[in-house]
This record gives structure tokens, sequence and C-alpha cells, in this order.
């Protein structure tokens, strides 16, 4: 055999050692992280890549309100609304500042919306209820005295399970402008009319509004529902 040829057979075979060697190291080289994502199942947060915070994932008991103004005419107008389940019923407790005077005809009402500048539809079961049960002949009312001060509870079936209120609306009205039938059609239906469907399209709050609050789950920060 020649000088040429050994030194061929030489190079292959230096050739085929470093081959080797590079897939020893391949096999041995995997990154920690990406074996864990490999690893994890689908529907865990690091397998999708970020952690998620959603609405509705406890089982929520009570809630709170705080009140606003929402009219010029009741600018100094607060206070809260405290929301629970008491005997199949929502026991709604309030306490009202600087509200209209000496009204017994006044209706408080919880609301579906994204905000207190997005006010929807009354919060109630269709399925289950025949017509809106926030009317104030339905008793669903606050009561205030000479100074425009409330402080009392009522009790409310809107057939809703009390965990589905969170972040829905408490909605305040003046009795001089709210009308009870404004949430039905003329003939007691349990569905809206023309008029309340050019409202949420225009993004109008419900005739009478005065005051609002967004229902926080008791413990929970204000800024839970933004």
């Amino acid at each position: 055999m020649n000088k040429i040829s050994t030194a061929l057979i030489s190079l292959l075979a230096i050739s085929a050692a470093l081959v080797n060697a590079q897939d020893i190291i391949n096999t041995k080289k995997v990154p920690r992280r990406t074996q864990s994502v490999l690893n994890a199942a689908p529907s865990e947060p690091e397998a999708m890549g970020h952690k998620g915070k959603g609405k509705g994932s406890k089982d929520y008991k009570k809630f709170e309100a705080t009140i606003k103004s929402r009219d010029d005419d009741f600018e100094d107008l607060d206070g809260w609304v405290k929301v629970e389940k008491a005997d199949g019923k929502l026991k709604i407790n309030y306490h009202i500042r600087e509200g209209p005077k000496e009204c017994d005809k006044c209706k408080i009402a919880i609301y579906d919306g994204d905000d207190c500048k997005h006010i929807e539809d009354p919060f109630w079961d269709k399925d289950d209820l025949e017509k809106n049960p926030w009317t104030i002949g339905n008793g669903a009312k606050y009561i205030t005295n000479s100074k425009g001060r409330a402080a009392a509870f009522i009790k409310i079936k809107n057939s809703k399970p009390i965990r589905k209120h969170e972040c829905k609306l408490v909605v305040l009205f003046d009795k001089e402008k709210d009308d009870d039938d404004d949430d039905d059609d003329d003939h007691g239906h349990k569905y809206d009319d023309d008029d309340d469907d050019r409202r949420r399209f225009l993004h109008e709050k419900p005739k009478g509004t005065i005051g609002c609050g967004v229902l926080i789950p008791d413990g929970k920060p204000s800024d839970h529902c933004d």
C-alpha cells in the first residue's frame, strides 16, 4: 500500500470519528426549558406560553358595589350596595347618600353591561321568569328620607345563580324619570322593545339613571372587573 492510500484511509477514519462524536453531543444537550414545555399538557399555562386570569372561575357568594353619580342633578350621590343569596332570592342591602328626597318609588336594579358607561339589559333569567322582576311593583326600590338618605334591604328573585352576579351593575333610578315598563314591550312580554334596542345601539343609559356601581366579589380589589 503506497503512502497516498494510507493517508486517504486515515482521513476517512478521522471524519467518521468526528461525526459520531457530534451525534453524542446533540443527543445529550436537551435544554431543560424546551423539555418541560414538551412534557407539559396542552391545557397547562406553561405549554401555552402564558398564564391567564378569567372572571367567574370561583364560586363567589357575596358582592359589593360602590355607587357613584350618573346624573348632573345628583352629582353628590354616593353609597354602597351589597348583594348575597338568602332564601332563594337576592338580598340587597343598600346605603345611599344625597339621593332624591323623600322618595318611596325610586327603583334599584341589577343590569348587564361592560361598565357604568355601557349599561345593557336588566339581569334576570328569561327562561325561568315570565316578566322582568326589576320593577317598583315587585319591590325593587329604595326609600329615602328628607335628606335624600336611604339605608335598608330588599329581596328580589331574578333566578340567576349568585356567582353569575360578578361584575354586573347596580343601577339607581329617580322616581320622576323612571318608567316601570321601560324594559318590557307594550304587551308585557319578556323581550325588549325597539326603543331599548336603539338605546343599546347608541350606548345610552336607561331612562332615569342617576347612579351606578359594579358588583365586586367580597374581598377583591376595586379594579377586579377592569
